[in-house]
């Protein structure tokens, strides 16, 4: 009752479908542990203002959308009723960080906050994901869709190349340094199909079409080859990993 309540005076109707929104930058770790040097994480941050298109989106399906987190660098410039820049609201609090993952129709993230709705066995979509091999986290109602990494001369890297390089299972952003690697966030439009693809998933009871079906079982059939060949096996959690159509059928590079 506390958090319906709550959620009323947020803005929410009761009965409404939101989505949760998170995107990982460091000013959490700054604000908490501010004498320590944290940048080794920084790999993994992305910039919230590349979700505004899928925001929009699901605001025009009719979805209220969260964006999630503590404390945040800057704030979204979405001027609409149904969105919420949380981070910044007064009735923030950790009650209502896990009620919101309690509730929430879907998650979108990649950051600290994702075991929360994991908890709730609610769906997530997993975002510029990164390193390579924290997908294999994820399973479930998941659909996920990695950064893209980037070589020395700029050329994007196939899965293989990932692999091959070293950096499949890098979790230190001097790591990628070291190899002369890149990750390049998703692009607003990826973000957006990726968006569209998980809804549609929700809607059809996450049965995928034929097409579909065989461009993942070809990524799964490469991801855990690369997996024993690299003696990454450990990692494996014997799940099949649940990646974007929609980006797979847009970069057929990347299933090299």
């Amino acid at each position: 009752l506390k958090g319906e309540l709550i959620l009323k005076r947020i803005g929410i109707p009761k009965n409404a479908k939101f989505v949760c929104v998170s995107a990982r930058d460091a000013v959490y770790l700054k604000k908490v542990l501010p004498k320590k040097n944290l940048s080794h994480h920084n790999y993994r941050d992305s910039n919230i203002q590349n979700y505004i298109s899928s925001i929009k989106f699901l605001i025009k399906k009719n979805f209220y959308v969260i964006r999630m987190g503590k404390f945040v660098d800057k704030k979204v410039k979405i001027k609409n009723k149904k969105f919420i820049d949380y981070p910044f609201h007064p009735m923030k609090s950790d009650f209502m960080d896990i009620f919101l993952a309690y509730r929430c129709f879907f998650w979108i993230g990649n950051t600290g906050l994702d075991i929360m709705p994991m908890i709730f066995r609610k769906p997530i979509l997993y975002a510029n994901g990164s390193a390579f091999l924290s997908i294999l986290y994820y399973t479930g109602k998941t659909l996920l869709l990695s950064k893209i990494y980037s070589n020395s001369k700029n050329k994007k890297m196939s899965i293989s190349k990932v692999f091959d390089s070293g950096t499949a299972a890098a979790y230190r952003s001097e790591l990628y340094k070291t190899k002369h690697v890149k990750l390049l966030e998703n692009s607003p439009k990826e973000l957006k199909e990726a968006t569209i693809e998980m809804l549609e998933l929700m809607k059809n009871s996450w049965k995928r079409k034929k097409r579909d079906r065989k461009l993942i079982k070809k990524f799964n059939k490469l991801f855990f080859k690369k997996l024993k060949e690299y003696n990454l096996i450990h990692f494996n959690n014997k799940s099949k990993l649940n990646y974007s159509a929609s980006f797979l059928k847009r970069n057929p590079w990347f299933l090299n």
